[in-house]
């Protein structure tokens, strides 16, 4: 059986928003410790490796959470979306994990010698070769950490991320100092990382299926599934075929400077990220049969979030806000929904105004709407609705 989540443990989303709150103040306390663990080791690594090293080690990284990404097949997501869920839900999604995990292994370790040719970077081969058992436990673990993450458990989530990032750089520095093996020190230090991550993942969520997988289980699963695996997999293209490109075209030294700098800029966002998005999803899961106590709740991690970021940003920072051509255009029976677009056109001028003196940029963009088969059910002409221009 899958731990209870919190909507059946508790009457109300007070408890709710405690077990949210618990979760962020665990993920807060994980990420710390990873962060001080992993500067303090880039700063000794980074006095006895080459940046070749570091920019062959980012496509490494990138390989291997794009083959993860691959195994899970959106399933987590779907685990945790899920309002009603099955323990042939979770069979199915383990199943289906472990079988995407096996095909990615493979393919990984037959295809990367040609992986190897197309960036003209020989150690590739064998450092990819090295991740498919890494791949594999990867792949066994993550139901159960949704499982984990469905019941708001993050302290055994953010337990996991602080030992194996304390391992990544236990082995790392003992291929490099004890073994004299600087060019499988970062690539075995990742391997051992995801090994050890998967390992407590096990333990902590105890999950191991009892069932075989269903064809009516993966039916339930699929539509979310599919949708949030296709957009997974466009994100992690877009957001990393610089790396490829730069790799490919100046070098793996060049990549390793790259790579460093890009992650000092991304350091805010990327960490507030990992302490407060991935808690999102299963607390608005849990509220989606509740709308007017998931806007509340919505609203709230909004300004939270805005308290905690915008006294952050410096010169050269941008806030984008995207509102609706409805602000700009009079339409018959939208005046409630046009005044909120118009508000936001308010904040837009007024932070303009309040940071323009620490070079931060606000702009809005105003879309109009897609022409789908929902435009049928407002109370304006479809026609007039069409017409809606954007403005930017």
């Amino acid at each position: 059986m899958s731990p209870q989540s919190p909507s059946e443990q508790s009457d109300g989303t007070h408890s709710l928003w405690e077990f949210f709150s618990r979760g962020v103040l665990n993920s807060a306390l994980g990420e710390v410790s990873v962060q001080v663990t992993r500067v303090a080791g880039i700063v000794f690594l980074a006095r006895q490796l080459e940046p070749s090293d570091f920019g062959l080690y980012r496509i490494v990284l990138i390989i291997c959470a794009f083959a993860i990404l691959i195994n899970e097949g959106g399933m987590s997501e779907a685990l945790i979306q899920r309002k009603m869920l099955h323990a042939s839900h979770e069979a199915t999604a383990w199943w289906i994990s472990l079988l995407m995990g096996l095909v990615t292994a493979a393919v990984l370790y037959f295809g990367a010698p040609l992986v190897a040719r197309l960036l003209i970077m020989p150690r590739l081969t064998e450092q990819l070769r090295l991740l498919t058992l890494p791949i594999i436990l990867a792949s066994i673990s993550s139901t159960g950490g949704a499982l984990l993450k469905r019941s708001f458990r993050f302290g055994a989530i953010a337990l996991a991320d602080s030992i194996a990032e304390l391992s990544f750089f236990a082995v790392t520095i003992i291929l490099l100092l004890y073994y004299k093996a600087p060019r499988w020190s970062l690539a075995g230090g990742l391997a051992a990382k995801t090994c050890v991550r998967a390992i407590v993942i096990l333990a902590s969520s105890r999950y191991v299926p009892r069932q075989l997988p269903r064809l009516s289980a993966a039916h339930d699963l699929a539509p979310f599934a599919l949708s949030v695996w296709a957009s997974g997999i466009i994100i992690s293209f877009s957001s990393n075929a610089d790396y490829f490109l730069i790799g490919r075209i100046l070098g793996s030294s060049a990549l390793g400077f790259y790579t460093i700098a890009w992650d000092l800029l991304r350091f805010i966002p990327d960490r507030l990220y990992i302490v407060v998005g991935r808690v999102s999803l299963p607390l608005f899961s849990q509220l989606q049969d509740n709308n007017s106590d998931l806007r509340r709740r919505y609203c709230d991690l909004v300004r939270e979030t805005s308290r905690i970021l915008l006294p952050l940003m410096t010169g050269g920072g941008s806030i984008i806000l995207v509102s609706s051509a409805m602000h700009v255009m009079g339409i018959p029976g939208h005046t409630a929904y046009a005044a909120t677009k118009a508000a936001l056109r308010s904040f837009a001028r007024t932070w303009a105004a309040e940071f323009k003196d620490r070079g931060v940029r606000v702009n809005m963009l105003s879309p109009g709407p897609t022409d789908t088969p929902i435009l049928d059910g407002q109370s304006a002409p479809r026609e007039d609705l069409v017409k809606l221009p954007t403005f930017g």
